[in-house]
């Protein structure tokens, strides 16, 4: 919008809105002046302040407009509320002053905050870091300001001043595997409701970006950390009790009594699922297990799984382990790799669901009918592991809890609340699905009559004694299909 002509004896007003936290600028034009006055008004203590320039020398400055946003962002930065300008000079281009106004701030202070209110700086203050000792008519009373000033907190600067910045720092594996997801939930909301932050970093299964995630977070002045899987790179753990700052392990139960973690016993449940397979009848028995670098999780259910074949005094054949990245494409290159055996495995133990979907499509390209040709359980239970066709056997893990536990946990050490090392290991339990079965019963194909008319289909033997016996018109054992 074009600015109209200077009138002699006429006052022009141009407001200019700006978002609340910014300075209001109102430029007037008044030829009783002979120089630039600024009018601060500060709305939050109900004063006003004339300023008085002096006259504009136009080799030092090129315009009112440039002289005033100097002096605005050299003067101003401490002042609340909005500006007015008054001046006898209408060259102001208040279309210029528009387009630059943005390049400063008005701050809101907590004196700013306390004094419309009429309380004490310490009250705001503690409206903010202890609401719960503040009496609710003056707790509301001061939030409703800071909403109607554009307060906002400086939560980085208040925690310097305490030694303290309510952050916390959490290092997971990798964001592609959305059981961390679920245990950084856990996490995020025990720490939301004790009023914490996170920073959270991805090592992608490196030692070496552990590390410098440690070393960052240091520099972001955390006070804590959370390692998701115990801490590979040994620097890290030592880094962290030279400079006495907290931190809590999980997914893992370590040796270690001075260190606190919230875990579950990766062996014992690998042994586990492993004593369910052989019960069932299987001998051959594979693993398509994660990377052992970057991580420890994957030996020890490897370990586990070697300890559950040696206590069935049956022999571990290394070439049935593989060990893969945590991918679907791993888990079919691992599953067509084991396939091409002399002698295929009857099941498969995968090191978690992701790997156990890939093994899955894969047996099903070759032929094979999951859980009756071949038995295949995963590690984790992902909600889609619910949905898999057939519905997947895989190992019950506690993320969530363990998430939150851990935050908690975390917070607690911080504030001193707890002096002692602290050490959790929860349940974890195999959910037995479809995708698992006994490898003697014999495979037959079914033709059934019923009331809508004939259907067939291929069925395990003991799923036709389970059910209602249909009207049988043919029978005949079928064997699994050759090695490709």
């Amino acid at each position: 919008m074009s600015e109209r002509a200077f009138v002699p004896g006429e006052m022009a007003e141009k407001r200019i809105p700006l978002p609340i936290g910014r300075c209001r600028i109102h430029p007037l034009l008044d030829h009783r002046h002979r120089a630039p006055h600024f009018v601060a008004h500060i709305p939050l203590t109900h004063k006003s302040v004339l300023l008085t320039l002096p006259p504009l020398k136009n080799n030092i400055l090129s315009s009112p407009t440039e002289f005033f946003l100097t002096w605005a962002r050299e003067s101003c930065h401490d002042v609340t509320g909005y500006i007015k300008l008054l001046f006898n000079d209408h060259g102001l281009n208040t279309n210029k002053l528009i387009d630059n106004v943005c390049a400063f701030h008005m701050t809101v202070t907590i004196s700013d905050i306390a004094r419309s209110v009429g309380v004490s700086s310490a009250t705001v203050s503690r409206v903010l870091n202890s609401p719960h000792i503040v009496k609710e008519e003056t707790r509301i009373k001061v939030l409703r300001a800071m909403e109607e000033h554009g307060y906002i907190y400086n939560a980085l600067a208040g925690g310097l001043t305490r030694n303290k910045t309510a952050t916390i720092g959490l290092i997971i594996p990798t964001i592609t595997n959305p059981i961390f997801a679920i245990s950084t939930k856990g996490t995020q909301t025990v720490a939301k409701e004790r009023g914490y932050s996170i920073l959270l970093g991805s090592t992608e299964y490196s030692y070496d970006v552990e590390f410098d995630f440690v070393s960052l977070f240091y520099e972001k002045r955390v006070d804590g950390i959370i390692f998701m899987g115990a801490p590979g790179n040994l620097k890290s753990m030592e880094f962290l009790r030279k400079w006495k700052i907290p931190f809590v392990v999980t997914w893992e139960v370590l040796q270690e009594k001075d260190v606190n973690f919230v875990a579950f016993d990766n062996i014992q449940i690998a042994r586990q699922v492993t004593d369910y397979l052989i019960s069932l009848g299987h001998r051959r028995i594979a693993m398509i297990a994660g990377p052992t670098t970057g991580t420890t999780r994957a030996y020890q259910r490897v370990e586990g799984y070697r300890q559950a074949l040696d206590a069935h005094d049956l022999p571990c054949d290394e070439t049935l382990i593989v060990h893969k990245n945590y991918t679907v494409e791993d888990g079919k290159e691992a599953m067509r790799r084991l396939l091409r055996e002399n002698e295929p495995p009857t099941a498969v133990f995968c090191g978690n669901d992701i790997l156990a979907f890939g093994a899955m499509a894969a047996a099903k390209e070759a032929g094979y009918i999951v859980g009756t040709d071949l038995s295949i359980v995963g590690f984790d239970d992902l909600d889609i592991s619910r949905v898999t066709d057939p519905q997947l056997t895989t190992v019950h893990i506690p993320a969530y809890r363990m998430g939150k536990m851990s935050g908690d946990l975390l917070i607690s050490l911080i504030e001193e609340e707890v002096q002692q090392p602290q050490q959790y290991i929860l349940d974890s339990s195999l959910v037995i699905r479809q995708s698992v079965g006994n490898p003697s019963l014999p495979r037959i194909c079914l033709a059934t009559a019923n009331s809508d008319g004939v259907a067939s289909g291929t069925q395990r033997l003991d799923d036709v004694l389970r059910v209602e016996p249909p009207l049988l018109v043919a029978a005949d054992v079928i064997d699994p299909p050759s090695k490709k």
